[in-house]
């Protein structure tokens, strides 16, 4: 009987500490660790139940510095709910997303099937989810929170407008 319980409780303790490791504050280099290399973020912002606003950011334009320097120093944390089966996250694009970057490189970037450029990166955030997807591998889709959650989503809004 008190092996059962030790057993049980250390299998319990693993379980925890896995979720802290999973879990821990993480640099967005280590989703996208082509960051340096973008060269144009294709972005939009939709007001509630307003229209769509589109833009086109390079680096020569501020905006574009604001965003990549926000995205670079903030800390995110990978969702436990990835780990749930494909089937139990639905994750629908622009439908509802309130803001959404697509980080594009000039440079060829390896994918699964040869070298690549163009849109490489997804950032979005929708019913409250801040969402990474490396489009270069369609299994490759994070639900993260930042550190600054409410802040970060605001401060991206605020220089899309």
């Amino acid at each position: 009987m008190r092996k059962k319980i030790v057993i049980a409780a250390s299998v319990i303790v693993c379980l925890i500490l896995f979720g802290i490791w999973y879990t821990r504050p993480l640099p967005f280099d280590t989703f996208f660790p082509y960051a340096e290399q973008v060269t144009e973020i294709q972005a939009y912002y939709k007001e509630p139940g307003g229209e769509r606003i589109e833009r086109q950011l390079t680096p020569d334009v501020p905006r574009f510095t604001s965003v990549m320097e926000l995205l670079q120093s903030t800390s995110y944390r990978r969702s436990l709910r990835m780990l749930l089966p494909k089937n139990g996250i639905r994750i629908r694009y622009e439908e509802t997303d309130i803001w959404g970057l697509s980080l594009c490189t000039e440079e060829a970037i390896p994918f699964p099937g040869g070298l690549q450029t163009g849109a490489q990166f997804r950032v979005s955030m929708s019913a409250g989810q801040l969402r990474f997807a490396d489009l270069r591998d369609p299994d490759r889709i994070w639900i993260v929170s930042a550190d600054i959650e409410n802040t970060f989503s605001k401060t991206i809004a605020q220089i899309l407008k």
